[in-house]
C-alpha cells in the first residue's frame, strides 16, 4: 500500500500571531541557534515556527523604520513613550485609548511649526498644480485624502503590484514596486498587531 498523501490544507493549523500559512519553506540552521529558538519560543508560549516568523517580521519592521526620516523616528518615539505612560491597555480599553488620543493631539499641538496655515501650492504655477490642487486646498481636505489612502492600503489583501491598473506606473517607475511591497507588508503587520477589522466605510463613522 502506497504512502498516504496529505490532503491540500491538511495537517495541524497554525495558531498564534501568524495564520494562513500556505507557502512552505525549509531552512537548515546551526544546532545552537535551533536551541536558542526553542528556548525563546517556550519563554513566549509560541511554537518554534511562530517564534521564527515573529523574529523575521521584526527584522523587516526595523528595516522599514530605519529607512524613515529621522524627525519621523523621533516623533514615533514620543508617541511610543506616550503609550507607555498611558498603559498597555490603550488599544483595548476605550478610556485609555481616548486618553492616548488626546495626549498625542496635545503633543502634536506642542510641536506645531510657527507661521500661518496656507496651501504650499500657492508658490507653484497653476498649470503645474494639476491633481494636487484638488487634494491640497486645505489641511482638512488633504487629511481626508491621506486618511482614505491609508485605510485603503490597510484593507488590501494583496500588494498593488498585482493589480493591472498599477502596471503602467510600475513600468514607468520600476523602483516603486519595492516601495509598494514594503508598504503592503508593513500594513499587514500593523493590521495584525492592532487587530484592525474595520473597513474604510466603518472607520469614517
Amino acid at each position: 500500500m502506497g504512502k498516504r498523501k496529505r490532503a491540500p490544507g491538511g495537517g495541524r493549523k497554525a495558531s498564534g500571531d501568524f495564520s494562513g500559512l500556505t507557502v512552505p519553506f525549509s531552512v537548515r540552521m546551526p544546532a545552537t541557534m535551533r536551541e536558542e529558538l526553542k528556548k525563546a519560543a517556550q519563554k513566549r508560549g509560541r511554537s518554534e515556527g511562530q517564534e521564527l516568523l515573529a523574529r523575521l517580521q521584526g527584522s523587516f519592521d526595523r528595516d522599514r523604520k530605519s529607512s524613515r526620516d529621522i524627525k519621523l523616528q523621533a516623533l514615533c518615539f514620543l508617541i511610543a513613550e506616550t503609550a507607555e505612560w498611558i498603559g498597555r491597555d490603550w488599544r483595548s480599553n476605550p478610556f485609555y485609548f481616548e486618553a492616548f488620543k488626546l495626549t498625542v493631539g496635545k503633543l502634536l499641538d506642542a510641536l506645531r511649526p510657527p507661521g500661518k496655515i496656507g496651501s504650499p501650492l500657492k508658490r507653484m504655477p497653476r498649470e503645474k498644480q494639476g491633481f494636487l490642487y484638488r487634494v491640497q486646498k486645505t489641511p482638512k481636505v488633504y487629511s481626508e485624502y491621506v486618511f482614505a489612502n491609508i485605510m485603503e492600503a490597510l484593507n488590501r489583501t494583496s500588494p498593488p503590484s498585482e493589480f493591472p491598473e498599477y502596471a503602467e506606473i510600475a513600468r514607468e517607475v520600476p523602483e516603486i514596486t519595492a516601495k509598494w511591497d514594503a508598504e503592503f507588508f508593513g500594513m499587514t503587520s500593523a493590521k495584525r498587531h492592532l487587530a484592525v477589522q474595520r473597513t474604510h466605510r466603518d472607520a469614517n463613522k
